[in-house]
């Protein structure tokens, strides 16, 4: 599933992007009360900043038994890559 989502915040509000209650808006949320069979395999989330030149934010949450740690990083990274050529 993909969602859009626009921040009033400039990207320089977030910091140096470490873990925090701030970055959490940037991270789509799992209900993990819903039935297995329902959650989402692959949540991402697009997020672009109050100054459109600033660029956008890519947050993902991963069912671990579709990929581990590395093999996310490798999809993420991959996305970023095709993403940074087409904007």
């Amino acid at each position: 599933m993909l969602l859009e989502a626009q921040s009033n915040k400039s990207m320089a509000e977030y910091g140096d992007f470490s873990p925090s209650q701030p970055i959490k808006e940037l991270i789509p949320t799992v209900d993990y009360s819903r039935p297995i069979e329902e959650l989402p395999l692959l949540l991402a989330q697009i997020t672009r900043f109050q100054q459109l030149q600033e660029g956008i934010a890519i947050g993902i949450a991963l069912s671990h038994p579709l990929c581990d740690g590395l093999a996310a990083i490798h999809f993420v990274n991959s996305w970023a890559k095709v993403i940074f050529i087409h904007v």
